[in-house]
């Protein structure tokens, strides 16, 4: 499983989470992705996750080799110093081991250094097999 958020320049924090299936079975998911923070440390940062059933109700995403899920994901940024910095993210999704999130910017590349991105929140919609709508009300 490939997993890459990608962060929307419309607003600060707001993303798309893209779940592309790398393997040579199918695999069926359902509901949100369970995103766990990480600090530039390695320890788990405190980041509150909402999981919200938007764009609309968890349903079964089938997903052949190559294909990819996809959810809304707002990152409640926060600059206050008592907010830790976030090194990384893994994600499961569905039955799949955990695996390090690609974060992208906003030109597309990969963020290799994560130190500027502070959040103390996430809320997450539910997997899609498109991107319409993903990110209305988050």
């Amino acid at each position: 499983m490939r997993v890459d958020l990608a962060l929307r320049p419309e607003k600060p924090g707001l993303a798309v989470l893209a779940a592309t299936n790398t393997g040579s079975i199918p695999l069926t998911v359902t509901g949100w992705p369970r995103l766990v923070f990480t600090t530039v440390t390695g320890q788990v940062a405190e980041v509150v996750v909402e999981q919200t059933p938007l764009p609309r109700e968890p349903r079964p995403v089938e997903l052949k080799p190559g294909q990819t899920a996809f959810a809304g994901v707002q990152l409640v940024l926060d600059d206050r110093a008592e907010v830790v910095a976030i090194g990384s993210i893994e994600a499961r999704i569905g039955g799949a081991l955990e695996t390090e999130v690609n974060i992208i910017s906003t030109v597309g590349d990969i963020l290799t250094n994560t130190s500027r991105l502070k959040a103390r929140e996430a809320r997450i919609g539910t997997l899609q097999p498109t991107t319409d709508g993903l990110t209305t009300g988050l």
